[in-house]
This record gives structure tokens, C-alpha cells and sequence, in this order.
């Protein structure tokens, strides 16, 4: 009996192994639907010069313009030297602040670090008011301030200047993004090296330059094409701060091809491409560099003493606090001072200069409503899907052998590589080219759909590493007693990975919540989340209202933020690259 028994489950065993390879393979179809389907319509629409509803027409004339238009220059030009003077500058800020932080005996790190944290989270249209707040040409504090010295005869900084876009960059992420992501590359670097080299007789800055830099040199090579990926996405402060002065970069240069009468489809499409053209083999060479030193490990002899400061534990504190203040005290503060102001930069000169009318406007405003709810319900409903998928992403990843899993790895990173407005470009066509697509255009479920897409590398980046830690006997032992791998995966491992799937959530909520270039050419008025509403009062010159907002945005996301690093530093777990 017990050998017919036997002989009757053999025949599910081939059928399980099926279903679940039938299920691997849908996961990696739709994670390239979403991905390559959007990217392929894009090439073939950049030749299309038809207008919206016509017979298409191809023809080269899209690329013609993208390549000899002088304002088609100017932005791609514009884009390239932006972005490489705020990367220079902030690599060699960041790369000494990660050391410190991570290699000496700073006072306060744990508050330092968590101040780091919250500015690499801080929303960028709020932090971007707070600048303007501050130095605008006409009516910003510090210009007016420094107005009032006898030699000064006019306003020294102009916050919508080429330059004025750098700074506001440096103090949004670039830094901090930098800094933090560098400080445990640092950390893992066996403190026995840098002891050997002084007693050689060499000084502190030389063993940093001989010995420590070039140990973490893979990590900044890693950081640093990551940054530069990130840098292309830029969109909010080039379309706030750019439009006085002419200042145009190509995601400013396509949101205006798709907002003007009559649309221009095929030019906006052309310029996406040659971006695209640009950075995919930047996000292969990334994705190769990052796969080649996966495994490395520390060895056993490992120490990590820390560098003594001396009398210069202090002056150190004192620049990280300089550095914290001008970038997440000082326009935070500044915004919240804005919300109550009458008229927008006017401290004195009015018969009352304050009030609580602006809170009270926005607060009771069914656009404000209608905003927080949409980005509630585009938060959370990422946070859900990106834990389920993306965990399910890194499972077959790490755990199978499935065959086409490093395509699935590779297409997990392809979407840090599109810039969000290029993405969402890409989004526009495939819902409006696919019939049965279309009923989708402009719905909730479009926006959460591209905005967890924005947060898929992250966020399988952290499942894959939780996964790799863990051990497989539990996994075998649910498996010996019956269970399917989506029983284990379900029952066994999600527990596990309690603290990660937290983690996954919170972050994948905060990136949507702060989401504008994704979802610009996506949302309509009925579900505009908070940060696109911010973004149309700034460019309506509303600042009154868009302050509020800001402050909003602000609180409901470093709020997120803060809990996100705090489960992380409860669980003992440290990012590295």
C-alpha cells in the first residue's frame, strides 16, 4: 500500500516543477513588458512624425532635430555639465565626510549619520522653496542681509542661476547620497593596514591617500556610477529654478515638448532615445563592475580601530553640523516660516506680514484633498506590490535555478537607468498604442504601477541580500514535509525577512510619496499626488500654498524616513556595495 501510495505522487512532481518554472518565466515577461515594451516603443516612435491619432509616418527627421537644434544642444549640453560639476564636487566632499564618519572617533555619529539619512530622503521641491527663500535675487534673506554691508551694492547669489541649481543639488542628495552609501565601504577596510603605514613613518593623509582610498576605490567606483544614473533623472529643481534664466536640461526640454499646443510627440521621443543611447551601456558596465565583487568578504584577521581625532574631533563635529544645517535645518526652516507669510518673501513691509489664511486655504482645498488621498493610495499601494514583487524578484534570483534568472537581475536594474520622465514617456505610449491598455490611461493604477517600478532595484537589491544571509535547512525542511516553494516562500521566508519587508515598504512608500518626474505625463487632475500639486503651484507662482504643501510632504516623509533607518539600525543591518 504504502509503495502505491508512492507510486501515485510521483506523477505531481514534474507538474509542480513545471507550474513553478511556468511561474518564473511569467515574472521575468512582465518585468520585461514593463521594462523593454516601453523602451522598444520609444525607438520606434522616435521616427514617427505623425501627429497624435494619424497614420504613422516614418522618417529621420525626429533625430534631425533632436541633433541640430540649437535648443536640443544647449539642454543635452546643459545636462552634461550640470551634472558633472555637482558630481565632482560632491564626490570630493563626500568620499573625507564617509571616512570620518565611518574610521575616527567624530562625537555624535549615530545623530550624524541619521541627519545624513534624512537629507538624502528630504523631498526636493520643499528644500528647493527653501532656497529660493533664501537667496533670491530680490527678496531672499541672505542677499538682503549682505545688501545691508557698505560694500555690497547688489545681490551677491541668484538662486536661478547655473550655479544656483549646482548648490541646491549639493544640498539635496548628491552629498548625502554619497556620503552615506560610502561610510560602511569604509567601515569594512581592516583598521591593521592604516596602523602598519603610520608605523612606517606615514602621516594620517598620506595613509588615506596610499592605503585607504585605494581599498575603497571599487565602492566609489560603484557609488559613483550610481550617482550619475541618479543625475540624469534630475527634473523638479531644473524646472523650478531653470525657466528665468533660460536654463534648460533634456527632461525640462521633453516635459515642454509634451506640454505645448499642438504636442511634439515625435521630438520629445527622439530626445529620450539618445539619452537612452547614452546611459543603458552606464547601467551594464554598472551592473557588470557590481556582479564581478558580489561574493567579496572580509577576512578573519579583520580589526577596526578607530583613528583618533584629537583636538580635531570637534572642529570636524562642527562642519558636519555647518553641513546639516545649510542642508536640512536652515530651508526646511525657512519653508516653515513661508507658510505663514501674507505675501511670499515679505517679512516686513506689509501692515501685517503674517498669517494662518495659507494653512487654512490648503487644508480645506478639495485639490489638497484629493492630492494627499492620491498620494496615500499611490504610497501604499507601492509599498504592497514592490514587497511582493520584489521580493519574488530576489527569490528566483537567489534561490532557483532557473535559467533566465540574471536576465531577471539585469532587467531588476534597468529601471535606475531611465530617467523618470523618459520612463514615464515610455508608460504614455504603451497605454495609449495598446488597445487594451487604454482604459488605463491616467489611472491610479498606472501611476502605482511606475512608481514601484522606480524603486525595483533598491528595493530587490535589499531582499537579495537579506536572502543570501539566511540559510536554506528551514527552506528544506518545508519542502521535505510537503510544502510548494510558494508555500515556503510564503510561510517560511517572508517571516524571516519581517524587518527587510519593513524596510522595502518604508522606502518604496517615501520614493512615491516624493515622485514627480515619473508620474508628471501620467497623473491627470483627479489623481495628482501631493508633489506634482506643489510642482503646478511653484510654476503658477502660488509659492503661499505650494510652502504648505512642501511642509507637508516634508513631515510625511522624513517621518517615514527616520522609522526606515530606525528599524534598520535596530536589526543591526548596514548597507554596502
Amino acid at each position: 500500500m504504502a509503495g502505491l501510495a508512492e507510486r501515485a505522487r510521483l506523477p505531481a512532481l514534474p507538474l509542480r516543477v513545471e507550474t513553478k518554472t511556468a511561474l518564473h518565466l511569467l515574472l521575468l515577461l512582465v518585468l520585461a513588458g514593463l521594462v523593454l515594451y516601453p523602451i522598444f516603443l520609444l525607438l520606434q516612435n522616435s521616427f514617427n512624425v505623425a501627429r497624435p491619432g494619424q497614420p504613422a509616418e516614418y522618417t529621420l527627421e525626429n533625430w534631425r532635430f533632436a541633433f541640430t537644434n540649437p535648443g536640443m544642444r544647449k539642454a543635452i549640453i546643459n545636462t552634461l555639465t550640470l551634472l558633472i560639476t555637482r558630481e565632482g564636487i560632491a564626490l570630493l566632499v563626500a568620499v573625507p565626510m564617509a571616512w570620518i564618519l565611518a574610521r575616527t572617533d567624530l562625537p555624535h555619529k549615530g545623530w550624524i549619520e541619521l541627519g545624513l539619512w534624512v537629507t538624502f530622503f528630504l523631498p526636493t521641491l520643499p528644500v528647493t522653496m527653501g532656497w529660493i527663500l533664501l537667496l533670491d535675487p530680490n527678496y531672499g534673506v541672505i542677499n538682503t542681509t549682505l545688501e545691508r554691508l557698505p560694500f555690497i551694492n547688489e545681490s551677491p547669489f541668484d538662486i536661478y542661476s547655473w550655479w544656483g541649481i549646482v548648490w541646491v543639488h549639493l544640498m539635496t542628495s548628491s552629498i548625502a547620497f554619497k556620503a552615506v552609501m560610502l561610510a560602511p565601504a569604509f567601515r569594512n577596510i581592516s583598521s591593521a593596514l592604516e596602523e602598519s603605514s603610520r608605523m612606517a613613518g606615514e602621516s594620517a593623509i598620506g595613509t588615506f591617500r596610499k592605503i585607504v582610498l585605494p581599498l575603497a576605490m571599487p565602492s566609489i567606483i560603484v557609488i559613483t556610477l550610481i550617482a550619475l544614473v541618479i543625475s540624469f533623472q534630475a527634473f523638479e529643481i531644473e524646472q523650478v529654478l531653470g525657466p528665468l534664466r533660460n536654463i534648460e536640461v533634456f527632461s525640462t526640454k521633453i516635459f515642454q515638448l509634451l506640454r505645448r499646443t499642438p504636442v511634439d510627440f515625435g521630438a520629445a521621443t527622439a530626445l529620450a532615445f539618445v539619452i537612452i543611447l547614452g546611459l543603458i551601456p552606464l547601467a551594464v558596465f554598472q551592473y557588470w563592475y557590481v556582479g564581478r565583487r558580489r561574493y567579496e568578504t572580509l577576512t578573519g584577521q579583520f580589526q577596526a580601530n578607530l583613528f583618533r581625532l584629537g583636538r580635531w574631533r570637534w572642529v570636524f563635529f562642527g562642519a558636519f553640523a555647518a553641513y546639516l544645517t545649510l542642508a536640512l535645518v536652515l530651508p526646511s526652516s525657512f519653508l516653515f516660516v513661508g507658510t505663514f507669510m501674507k505675501l511670499w518673501g515679505y517679512f516686513t513691509g506689509l501692515p501685517e506680514p503674517w498669517t494662518l489664511d495659507n494653512w487654512r486655504e490648503v487644508l480645506t482645498d478639495s485639490l489638497f484633498l484629493g492630492s494627499l488621498r492620491s498620494t496615500l493610495i499611490i504610497g501604499f499601494g507601492s509599498a504592497l506590490l514592490g514587497i511582493v514583487w520584489f521580493s519574488l524578484i530576489a527569490y528566483v534570483i537567489v534561490r532557483t535555478k532557473f535559467r533566465l534568472r540574471m536576465g531577471l537581475d539585469f532587467l531588476s536594474w534597468l529601471p535606475w537607468a531611465l530617467p523618470g520622465i523618459i520612463l514615464g514617456l515610455g508608460f504614455l505610449w504603451m497605454v495609449l498604442g495598446v488597445p487594451i491598455l487604454r482604459p488605463l490611461h491616467s489611472t491610479t493604477f498606472v501611476l502605482i504601477l511606475i512608481v514601484t517600478l522606480g524603486s525595483i532595484t533598491v528595493g530587490t537589491q535589499m531582499f537579495k541580500s537579506n536572502l543570501l544571509q539566511l540559510g536554506h535547512d528551514m527552506e528544506e525542511a518545508s519542502r521535505i514535509s510537503g510544502g510548494s516553494w510558494l508555500y515556503t516562500y510564503r510561510r517560511v521566508l517572508l517571516p524571516l525577512m519581517t524587518p527587510t519587508v519593513i524596510s522595502v515598504g518604508l522606502v518604496t512608500f517615501v520614493f512615491a510619496a516624493r515622485d514627480v518626474s515619473r508620474v508628471a505625463l501620467l497623473a491627470s487632475s483627479q489623481n495628482r499626488p501631493l508633489a506634482l500639486l506643489q510642482l503646478d503651484f511653484l510654476t503658477g507662482y502660488n509659492l503661499e500654498a505650494a510652502s504648505v504643501v512642501g511642509v507637508i510632504i516634508i513631515f510625511l516623509t522624513t517621518g517615514v524616513a527616520v522609522a526606515a533607518r530606525l528599524i534598520g539600525l535596530r536589526i543591526g543591518i548596514q548597507s554596502s556595495v
